[in-house]
């Protein structure tokens, strides 16, 4: 156990503009065109069966997963998690065949230098119930994450969870559950 708090960190559409890069690859590769403000939570649920396989393909593909950026000022978010004293970990719902793909982008972009652990999903398990599992296992004092249905389950054991606002994360809140814009807004209202 740790003697230093720990914070959950998603990388999805928390601290990489994945939705952008896989929706880029979508267009491209599929008969119809997709809009960001209008992918829905339906989208994210794997219900639109056009897109959700383009999306699985899209994930299929290390190489692709690889090149996605990381949105501006993160890795400075990041250092000051670790600088105001949180023990960081990564909790991602990316399954086991990019476990080595997420291990090289999270080094590549610095972000390892300040990772304590990178909890990686066994493919069998539910991404929202891994999650929240990892906040139980760590004692989590906050978690960061773009996806609804799991902040809302880590909102059960996790005393603060930080939802980044997407269009496909809209709905009523728990009251410990914060909708702020970015990573780094979160990282400023949590460190006050």
């Amino acid at each position: 156990m740790s003697s230093r708090p720990v914070v959950l960190v998603d990388i999805d559409d928390t601290l990489a503009d994945t939705q952008v890069k896989m929706l880029e690859y979508v267009n491209r590769n599929g008969d119809k065109t997709y809009q960001y403000h209008k992918l829905t939570r339906e989208f994210r649920d794997g219900k639109i069966a056009d897109y959700e396989k383009l999306v699985q393909e899209y994930l299929s593909r290390p190489d692709l997963v690889e090149e996605i950026l990381p949105y501006d000022n993160t890795l400075e978010a990041m250092q000051r998690l670790e600088t105001g004293g949180y023990e960081i970990h990564i909790v991602s719902t990316r399954k086991e065949p990019l476990h080595n793909s997420t291990i090289k982008w999270l080094s590549r972009h610095g972000f390892d230098q300040h990772i304590k652990k990178v909890h990686p999903r066994p493919s069998e398990k539910i991404g929202h119930k891994f999650k929240q599992d990892t906040a139980n296992l760590v004692n989590a004092v906050a978690a960061f994450d773009d996806t609804l249905r799991v902040v809302i389950a880590m909102a059960e054991i996790v005393p603060v969870v930080y939802l980044i606002d997407k269009p496909w994360n809209q709905g009523k809140l728990p009251r410990n559950i914060v909708r702020v814009s970015s990573f780094v807004e979160a990282v400023d209202l949590f460190l006050v």
